[in-house]
């Protein structure tokens, strides 16, 4: 039995000796000797008091002597944390004298590791009125808000008239990111600084307004209204009324027939747009009213349900009018307008038609007929200017497009970007598969300044786009373009031809014939394959028609000519063609104004 009582003892003994010996370890020793190092710091401080005395603080105010300048000028040494050769910290650590009674009372602030001595040394804490991060639209007025309230922790409340606020001059008038600073001290004179940010942003529907006044669209032709966004230039229509801004393609993009132009729309073009270009859309209305006649009127009778894509209407067009005739919408190109006349006609667009009654803008088609299509898109509302100054040279950005690497390859580029290769400029129309790039020529072949014009030399009774059939339009372009061009960026690509019963009518093709080629015509809705724009030339298009008048060559006006022209067999060639998946950037920005330079 006492066996067992002297070994529990003992047992107890042993535990007791163990926690003193980690407490001594762990806490008394480490807690000694950062005291010690504390009374050193202060020390240090102390004399050099006795040498500096002329620089102890009067009244109420603080003197700090940091224990870098004390270490700097020698009044101390490297103090450790326990048990390493790890300095204490030099930044954070500090002595602040101040008069007190008839003496002077110093606070030593020592900062080592875990270990940090007690002393007030945090400033008080600053709460502001207002959001610590303002957005405001450039040119408006910026308001400081202030601060709410001021307290620390010993202290107390402190009077707000007592924080320094400094500002680096915001000027609203310059887009940028600007700080306001807040200052105060407790008695103690710690130091609590908080920031405000001012971000001056665009709102793309605060420029719009500004521009445009009271009527919210733009007007005239004389106007600064260009937007680049998924590497396509746009025109910047006018804001609605949610705060969104519609935007109109800067071009024609493609041929169509009028009962197509949606499906085509939201299944082929919507589909070339970039992820996030798409980020900053949303879905807008659109004016689609059945008018019996085009006159003067502004306001829509009947909306569409909202769409993500669209096209403008014949009083969208009116709207834009200045001194009665002046638009910055209207081109010398046929455009399909979203009216409709009835069930076999629609409006389009051109500046001029020739009408029995005189020169007009408007005129009633055909709607199974291929004309120009020039999208629209609805941009949300608060969307910011990112760049660029409204110019068709500099146009406004959101910031949705990426720079191009040196020695990137061409294919992680996106549709609507230029490039130029061997004299020629071209546009991605997208990437392909395998890796190659599929582009279009901006303009025709030509040759001492002419266009290079070809004849089908075949003498079908319909003319069917073939490549493999010599003398056909298709097997002239494939096999003579490499004589106008440099080609060796170029390989061999399968392409799809479309053949109808009739005119183009879009997905609804009445068969279609593969071939393997370099060099091909664009189709009628392929992207950018509109004339018109940099194209004044007709040019053939690979779409074919069993109907024996209708060939599908292009009229620079835009349209596909029908059976009325019959008779023409010539045109010019604009090339389509696929870009080696290893081809390269060299430099460039890919805009129509700095193309990208490859290199193989």
């Amino acid at each position: 039995m006492k066996k067992e009582k002297k070994e529990k003892y003992l047992k107890i003994a042993v535990a007791v000796i163990a926690v003193v010996l980690v407490a001594w370890f762990f806490v008394i020793y480490p807690m000694t000797y950062f005291h010690k190092n504390e009374k050193t710091l202060k020390k240090a401080a102390e004399h050099y008091f006795e040498i500096n005395y002329n620089e102890l603080p009067t009244g109420n105010n603080v003197k700090t002597l940091s224990f870098s300048d004390l270490a700097k000028e020698k009044y101390v040494d490297d103090l450790y944390i326990p048990y390493t050769k790890k300095n204490c910290s030099v930044k954070d650590s500090w002595v602040k004298v101040r008069k007190e009674g008839d003496g002077y009372k110093y606070y030593t602030y020592l900062k080592c590791g875990y270990l940090s001595s007690s002393v007030d040394h945090e400033g008080p804490e600053i709460t502001l009125e207002g959001e610590k991060e303002i957005t405001i639209d450039k040119g408006e007025k910026y308001k400081e808000q202030g601060v709410k309230s001021v307290f620390d922790k010993k202290d107390k409340e402190i009077k707000v008239e007592n924080v320094t606020i400094k500002n680096d001059h915001v000027n609203t008038n310059k887009l940028g990111t600007y700080k306001v600073t807040y200052e105060a001290y407790d008695s103690l004179e710690n130091k609590t600084v908080v920031e405000r940010t001012i971000k001056v942003v665009q709102k793309l529907s605060g420029v719009v307004n500004n521009d445009t006044g009271k009527k919210g669209y733009y007007t005239g032709t004389n106007v600064n209204n260009y937007l680049r966004l998924s590497g396509m230039l746009f025109r910047i229509y006018g804001v609605n009324n949610d705060g969104s801004v519609k935007i109109v393609s800067a071009e024609g993009i493609a041929h169509l027939n009028y009962d197509g132009i949606q499906n085509w729309l939201e299944n082929y073009y919507y589909a070339h747009l970039t992820d996030k270009a798409k980020e900053f859309l949303t879905d807008g209305a659109f004016c689609s009213d059945k008018l019996a006649t085009v006159n003067n009127a502004t306001t829509c009778s009947e909306q569409e349900k909202k769409k993500k894509v669209g096209i403008l209407s014949a009083e969208d067009y009116i709207r834009t009018i200045e001194n009665e005739e002046d638009s910055y919408l209207y081109t010398r190109n046929v455009v399909w307008l979203a009216n409709p006349k009835d069930d076999k006609e629609a409006w389009a667009v051109k500046s001029w038609f020739n009408a029995e009654n005189g020169t007009t803008n408007y005129k009633a088609i055909d709607k199974q007929n291929s004309f120009i299509v020039r999208p629209a898109l609805t941009i949300k509302k608060d969307v910011l200017i990112k760049g660029g100054e409204g110019t068709a040279q500099n146009p406004y950005t959101l910031g949705d497009l990426t720079k191009a690497k040196s020695n990137a390859k061409l294919n992680t580029r996106i549709t609507g970007e230029y490039i130029s290769y061997g004299g020629n400029k071209f546009r991605i129309i997208e990437t392909m598969q395998d890796g190659t790039t599929k582009v279009i020529a901006e303009n025709v072949l030509a040759e001492n300044n002419s266009s290079v014009n070809i004849q089908n030399e075949n003498p079908d009774e319909a003319f069917i786009y073939n490549p493999t059939k010599k003398g056909n339009v298709g097997y002239i372009i494939d096999h003579i373009t490499s004589s106008h061009i440099k080609t060796d960026i170029f390989v061999k690509h399968e392409i799809e031809t479309a053949i109808y019963k009739n005119y183009a009518i879009y997905g609804k093709t009445d068969s279609t014939k593969k071939y393997k080629v370099k060099f091909a015509s664009p189709s009628v809705d392929e992207m950018f394959s509109a004339a018109g724009q940099t194209v004044n030339n007709s040019f053939w298009m690979r779409d074919s028609s069993k109907n024996e008048a209708r060939k599908f060559l292009t009229a620079p006006i835009g349209n596909i000519f029908d059976g009325s022209l019959s008779g023409i067999r010539e045109g010019g060639i604009r090339i389509v063609a696929f870009v080696d998946k290893d081809v390269t950037i060299l430099e460039g920005k890919g805009t129509s104004e700095s193309p990208y330079k490859l290199v193989k």
